[in-house]
C-alpha cells in the first residue's frame, strides 16, 4: 500500500497517456 500511495503521488503531478495506464494498473492492483 505504500508503495501504492508513493508511486499516485508521483504520478498525479503529471497526468499523462503513460501515468494514466499506470494508475489503471495500480488501481486495479489495489482492488485485487
Amino acid at each position: 500500500m505504500e508503495d501504492f500511495l508513493t508511486v499516485m503521488k508521483d504520478t498525479k503531478p503529471s497526468i499523462g497517456e503513460d501515468s494514466l495506464d499506470q494508475y489503471e494498473e495500480l488501481k486495479r492492483v489495489c482492488g485485487r
